[in-house]
């Protein structure tokens, strides 16, 4: 076998679950709507970073399709599936897109481990850690203090912090309408 490349895009991105390789944007998310044996999917015009498998017809929700398997090229992990072609006229568009398992990606945003907050108080610094979902972004006022804080981004909300009074963290959840 040959050297394996890994490349390496710019903006928001999903990983692989395993080894943290990049499988594709954000920007390149076509739709959440699809379904897996293991459950949820997503659909992608583009993905990088993966090998194919051999081509197959396979039965699916929709109806019948030629696939073929596609695995992250740094671990060997299956992440998911390409459409080749789609044996139904209703099912043409999906022809040449790649669907990602999204119990076996991350958003790269989900790969942070820990942070910490100066509160500015005369209690302690307050340290979060180990939060799955964790800091994204932080919004600043002109003295330096942390004004917002993302702690957690899933598909459908978000939490963040957007006060903190002594020791205690105002958190906030935001649902998104997507």
């Amino acid at each position: 076998m040959g050297r394996v490349f890994v490349v390496e895009r710019e903006g928001r991105s999903y990983r692989c679950k395993y080894c943290n390789t990049q499988l594709a944007l954000f920007d390149d998310l076509a739709s959440r709507a699809f379904h897996c044996r293991r459950g949820k999917a997503y659909l992608f015009n583009n993905a990088i970073n993966i090998s194919f498998g051999a081509l197959e017809e396979r039965m699916m929700l929709s109806g019948l399709h030629t696939v073929a398997d596609i695995f992250c090229c740094t671990c060997g992990q299956i992440v998911g599936w390409k459409y080749e072609a789609a044996h139904e006229k209703s099912q043409k568009y999906k022809e040449g897109k790649y669907v990602l398992e999204r119990g076996r990606i991350v958003d790269d945003i989900e790969f942070s481990t820990g942070f910490f907050i100066d509160s500015r108080s005369s209690c302690f610094p307050i340290q979060i850690f180990w939060i799955r979902h964790c800091l994204k972004s932080m919004v600043m006022d002109d003295t330096g203090s942390v004004r917002v804080v993302l702690l957690d981004f899933r598909d459908d909300y978000l939490t963040i912090c957007t006060k903190i009074i002594g020791c205690y963290l105002v958190v906030k959840r935001i649902v998104l309408n997507m």
